[in-house]
């Protein structure tokens, strides 16, 4: 009877229901999202550039004939590589000047292929596996009277060290700033309830906004330190690591503090969703490009893949800050305005509540 009346507390309840819900929405989730991996391989998109005029025609018209992907033909380098430094493509193959007349005297030949390594994991394995098909089945087609021998010629930009810890950095460090602030931001929502009726909500609100602040303020540079312990970067990019932080987890706390103040304690059962969904859209693993279209809105209407993005320009080069800094920003603006919202109308209820009792 004891344990009868023990398992009927609400907060035991909530343990066991919160047990359950992880199974489903876990495996749920991830089970689906990573179903995109190999099938839609097909939409990474590939920068076929030719600098050899018309006498290797026939070799980019193949190319893009046989390449899985979607495949852009530009005869203007510098706009492909800006693409490619932008994660807008995966890679470029570049057919170099005079390549087919070294191949018609039988002279040793290279095709370029540029690859930028500050990308998700699986475009970047995945890329440097094309690359060597490319070339292998060049080599196999080449008519048997040349001697030709095609080779890969990989250019690599913004290199990350082999280390796994390297490659995941940036949407590890994310994780900690978002996760630490969809913590606070339900302890901040049960003390707002427990508090907004003594001294009035919006003063409460507005103490919860600072102490969010100095959140903000303190707790990135602990983030900051341990990844200058474990990769060795230089105080430059510390310090735009910590300054990302603070941003990173004040609009994560703007973001979170939505379901915690509209649910309260129950908000866990919507904010922990939203961080699966978003810790598989964050770009490390899976470029956008790949991902079900539900997970690119994700990814485009959150905190975590432009923050995750913005750490990989931080520490290993690429471009399109200013997209993923403006993302951010926006989040953060719109979601401190839906606070607002909210705390308004917590207040308008709380009113009404004192004019019955008064009456």
């Amino acid at each position: 009877m004891e344990l009868k009346n023990f398992i009927k507390n609400k907060s035991v309840r909530f343990a066991i229901l919160m047990a359950l819900f992880y199974q489903i929405a876990m495996l749920g989730i991830y089970m689906y999202g990573y179903k995109a991996i190999p099938q839609n391989i097909e939409q990474l998109r590939v920068v076929l550039v030719n600098n050899d005029g018309a006498y290797s025609e026939q070799v980019v018209d193949g190319f893009q004939k046989s390449l899985p992907f979607k495949v852009e033909i530009s005869k203007d380098m510098k706009k492909s590589e800006a693409k490619l430094q932008e994660r807008e493509v995966a890679m470029i193959v570049e057919v170099p000047k005079d390549f087919s007349k070294s191949v018609s005297t039988g002279k040793e030949v290279s095709l370029n292929y540029h690859i930028n390594k500050s990308n998700a994991q699986t475009t970047g394995s995945v890329m440097n596996e094309v690359a060597s098909n490319i070339t292998r089945q060049m080599n196999e087609k080449m008519n048997p009277g040349f001697k030709t021998h095609v080779s890969s010629n990989i250019i690599e930009s913004n290199k990350i060290p082999g280390v796994m810890s390297y490659q995941m950095a940036p949407m590890f460090l994310t994780l900690a700033n978002y996760t630490g602030a969809m913590v606070a931001s339900l302890t901040l929502a049960m003390v707002f309830k427990t508090q907004s009726k003594k001294i009035g909500a919006y003063k409460v609100f507005m103490k919860v906004e600072i102490v969010g602040v100095i959140i903000s303020v303190v707790a990135p540079i602990l983030g900051a330190i341990m990844v200058k312990c474990f990769l060795g970067i230089d105080g430059s990019r510390f310090i735009h690591i910590y300054l990302q932080g603070i941003l990173s987890l004040f609009t994560a706390l703007q973001f979170t503090l939505i379901f915690s103040l509209i649910l309260g304690q129950s908000g866990t059962f919507a904010n922990i969703p939203i961080l699966l969904c978003q810790t598989l859209a964050s770009g490390a693993i899976m470029g956008i490009e790949m991902m079900p279209n539900f997970f690119k809105f994700i990814a485009k209407s959150t905190v975590i893949y432009p923050n995750t993005q913005m750490l990989y320009n931080i520490l290993y080069g690429g471009g399109n800050s200013g997209s993923y800094e403006r993302q951010l920003v926006c989040v953060m603006l719109v979601s401190l305005a839906i606070d607002f919202i909210i705390v308004y109308y917590h207040k308008r209820k709380e009113d009404k509540l004192l004019e019955a009792g008064a009456n």
